[in-house]
């Protein structure tokens, strides 16, 4: 089984002219190393009217921790969410 989770890196700098590359209708996990950075993103994008913001928790040492392969096929099949 392969799952596969679109990417799409934008520095913060970069949200307000690449905006449009981010889709209103799929979920969108946004994150960075402190939480500074993805909060300000998450209030940015929610001002603008996406709906399915997230913020990622933890940065990218969760974030990569979350993704390892055993962890997230388990996570997958008992049916949990991915936080």
């Amino acid at each position: 089984m392969t799952y596969h989770i679109p990417v799409i890196h934008i520095p913060i700098d970069e949200i307000p002219e690449r905006v449009a590359e981010i889709p209103h209708d799929k979920n969108i996990g946004v994150f960075c190393s402190s939480g500074v950075r993805s909060t300000m993103v998450y209030m940015y994008l929610k001002a603008l009217g996406y709906d399915n913001v997230r913020i990622i928790e933890g940065g990218y040492a969760e974030l990569v921790e979350e993704f390892k392969p055993g962890k997230l096929l388990k996570r997958i099949l008992e049916g949990g969410e991915i936080r």
